[in-house]
């Protein structure tokens, strides 16, 4: 039977314009071996909160770096993108979250 991690990341402030993108990075022990899928939800950004607003993650990529001492940490680099062309208003997405969710064996 495998163990579910799930991580909630949550991001206001940041501005995602039409067609804009937003990259962060999650640094976890969990991420070296499992199955990892990623998830966005809008939170704000269409008018008065009763537009739909559409976000897609575009990125998700799987990496390690060793920092010496410190050992080395399996990192994630994620990319989200305000995706409001496709049936949303032309708004910016200034509020979301994203939603990690890593199953081991």
């Amino acid at each position: 039977m495998s163990n579910q991690t799930v991580f909630s990341n949550y991001f206001s402030g940041v501005w995602i314009p039409l067609d804009g993108t937003f990259y962060f990075q999650m640094d976890h022990p969990s991420f070296a071996d499992g199955a990892i899928t990623v998830t966005a939800h809008p939170i704000e950004g269409g008018v008065g909160g009763l537009a739909p607003v559409f976000m897609e993650v575009i990125q998700m990529a799987t990496r390690w770096e060793d920092d010496g001492a410190a050992g080395i940490h399996h990192i994630l680099d994620i990319v989200v993108r305000n995706n409001g062309h496709a049936g949303g208003l032309a708004n910016p997405i200034t509020e979301f979250s994203v939603y990690t969710s890593v199953a081991n064996p």
